[in-house]
């Protein structure tokens, strides 16, 4: 019992999947005192489902009130940029996928092909990550961020036809928006699921 005490003393909150403490798991939390079990409640947010469940549980088991959902509030910046990405990048997606197939109709053998592709279904990825995070769900976060690094690779393949200076900076001033937006996102992490 005392490593457990030590343990949340110093901010730190065993996993469900350690079992390596000699009492059960719902035995851990019927020992814990009401304000320790008060303090852990009002953190619930970082804990698993499972753990959220078992918490709630003994809350109620000791008539103690179930914790708060936080009112999920999006600032006006962040709704803002959510409906900027969303209409930017389906008119990316279109414009993308109609200069593939102007290429392709023509056959201009000194144009890679493909990235105008990947960048319409990049496009349409990012669309799915914003849904995503309009839902407060952290996939979406996850999905933006691996659309945006993957964007970057798919430009470099540009290179040749562009010229390195006009891809670099196209990345930079691409990469401007997306940063605005995860440190947007960033400020809300904790309300995401």
């Amino acid at each position: 019992m005392e490593q457990i005490f030590f343990l949340f003393n110093l901010g730190e909150y065993p996993s469900l999947n350690e079992r390596s403490f000699s009492m059960t798991i719902l035995d851990s939390w019927r020992e814990k005192s009401d304000q320790e079990l008060a303090i852990i409640a009002e953190q619930i947010a970082n804990y698993t489902e499972e753990e959220k469940r078992l918490i709630r549980s003994e809350l109620i088991r000791r008539g103690m009130p179930e914790p708060q959902r936080t009112a999920r509030k999006r600032s006006t910046l962040l709704n803002i940029l959510l409906g900027y990405f969303i209409v930017g990048n389906l008119y990316v997606a279109y414009r993308n996928a109609e200069i593939y197939w102007d290429l392709v109709s023509h056959s201009d053998p000194n144009q890679p092909h493909w990235p105008f592709l990947a960048f319409s279904i990049l496009s349409v990825v990012v669309i799915i990550s914003i849904i995503g995070l309009w839902f407060w769900k952290r996939w979406g976060f996850y999905l933006f961020v691996v659309a945006q690094v993957l964007s970057i690779f798919v430009a470099m393949a540009l290179i040749n036809s562009f010229g390195l200076s006009q891809i670099i900076a196209s990345i930079f001033v691409g990469s401007i928006g997306p940063t605005i937006f995860l440190a947007a996102m960033y400020q809300k992490w904790n309300s995401l699921e």
